[in-house]
């Protein structure tokens, strides 16, 4: 799998991450953990974009 693409794929699954338990009527410390885990996600999802635009970048 391309880095970009599995950049995309951690914003992707961080949007279920906050939705999920919050329509499952979850307790509010059980949102606050997937929110903060779907905040992670995507931090991870931007750390790949900008580790594979510096690769690419550095191999021009």
């Amino acid at each position: 799998m391309r880095p970009r693409g599995l950049a995309l794929l951690a914003f992707y699954a961080a949007a279920p991450l906050n939705a999920i338990s919050g329509l499952a009527g979850a307790s509010p410390v059980l949102t606050l953990a997937a929110t903060g885990l779907a905040m992670v996600v995507t931090l991870a999802g931007c750390i790949v974009v900008m580790v594979a635009t510096q690769r690419i970048r550095a191999t021009r």
